[in-house]
């Protein structure tokens, strides 16, 4: 299984390892299955990292340099956010000119969109996630573009 590893604070981004020594205070978080990358939102930009095994997406505000980006964290104290993205959020694509972020869900075969810059699942009008069913049953796709 891939792992990749983003210390919180600026420390250090490296793949699989941290790089900032034990006693330093700083956080790790740790994505156990990277799958799709994409760079949405105005203010900051954010990178928006979809993790398979724990069926959400996780989002780290960019600043000038990648090392400096630190995760988005949530409601929960020192803990990175964590949106809710259906089953097997695979592939991210930008859409709206970077104001969403479309989900491809290779088990459930459907697509969400995320608003970049509230960070939420996009409603209709009933208050139910927004979930657009792909091709027949059992298709499994596994890309957009």
């Amino acid at each position: 299984m891939m792992r990749a590893s983003f210390v919180l604070a600026g420390c250090a981004l490296a793949a699989g390892l941290p790089a900032c020594e034990p006693n330093d205070g700083l956080i790790v978080a740790a994505l156990d299955a990277p799958m799709g990358l994409a760079v949405a939102g105005h203010d900051p930009e954010r990178l928006f990292v979809s993790n398979l095994a724990h069926d959400t997406v996780q989002v780290l505000n960019l600043e000038q340099r990648l090392d400096r980006a630190a995760f988005v964290l949530g409601p929960a104290l020192h803990v990175p956010l964590r949106i809710p993205a259906g089953r097997g959020p695979a592939a991210l694509a930008t859409v709206g000119e970077g104001r969403f972020v479309a989900v491809l869900d290779v088990l459930s075969e459907s697509v969400r969109l995320i608003d970049a810059d509230s960070l939420t699942l996009v409603r209709d009008g009933a208050g139910e996630v927004l979930q657009l069913p792909l091709g027949v049953g059992g298709a499994r796709p596994t890309a957009m573009v």
